[in-house]
């Protein structure tokens, strides 16, 4: 059962759709209400961060984008919606998962055990220096038991971790309650502490682990994420910058 005030009060539920991002932007033309979800069953053409595909067994997991008019954000400060996004599937998953470890790797993945479990796709509509809309796209893996041989040591689902299924639409109504308990605190202005937050979940930070840096693998640490998102890192005597995509996370399977 739903107890949010606004997120998954309208939600319009496809059997299939190419991508539920791409409906979810089309509606924006039609002024949706803040919180509506589109779900899909299955996702044909989903779509991940920097244009990779998202693999999801159909009727298995939760494929499903969130719009929201975060108008109290300025568009450099557009990162804060990666940052509450993963802080709620970071809580969802974490009350459904006592005791294993949760982490969220930068920018947005979430990972349990080091391998993930739920990614992010998130595309805004803005007007000039505002923000109009927002759609936060949501892949969790929940009830899949097999995936394909190039990820099998690299993700992982709920029902694994757990060794029995669940309710897609328990772990939905979860995810919403978390999702609008952070978006809440962000609108209220709360940016500190979810700051802190991020900062204290995310995999690797103040701590060296294995990266590769402009090809090579090596051991580095990071320290600090700026606002725009960039991931700082710390290599040897060095402070570097990074941007989606310019530096990768070696997870050991």
């Amino acid at each position: 059962m739903n107890h949010t005030q606004f997120v998954g009060r309208n939600f319009i539920y496809l059997d299939e759709l190419p991508s539920t991002n791409t409906f979810a932007m089309e509606l924006l033309t039609e002024e949706p209400a803040e919180g509506t979800v589109v779900q899909a069953g299955h996702q044909s053409r989903g779509r991940g961060q920097a244009g990779n595909h998202w693999h999801a067994a159909a009727g298995e997991n939760l494929t499903l984008s969130v719009i929201l008019y975060p108008a109290f954000l300025g568009t450099d400060e557009l990162f804060y919606l990666s940052k509450i996004s993963s802080l709620a599937i970071h809580a969802c998953v974490s009350a459904l998962l006592p005791g294993e470890e949760v982490l969220i790797k930068w920018p947005n993945d979430v990972l349990v055990n080091r391998r993930k479990v739920a990614g992010i796709l998130i595309e805004n509509q803005l007007e000039g220096k505002a923000v109009k809309a927002s759609v936060l796209g949501i892949g969790l893996n929940v009830n899949q038991q097999a995936f394909p041989p190039e990820i099998r040591h690299t993700a992982c689902s709920l029902r694994q971790l757990r060794g029995s299924s669940l309710s897609l639409q328990e772990v939905a109504a979860r995810l919403f309650e978390e999702l609008e308990a952070v978006y809440l605190r962000l609108r209220a202005g709360h940016r500190a502490a979810i700051d802190r937050s991020y900062l204290t979940h995310l995999y690797g930070y103040q701590t060296p682990v294995p990266m590769r840096i402009d090809g090579t693998e090596v051991q580095a640490m990071p320290v600090g994420v700026e606002q725009s998102g960039r991931l700082a890192v710390a290599w040897g005597e060095r402070l570097r910058y990074f941007e989606l995509k310019e530096v990768e996370f070696i997870l050991a399977p």
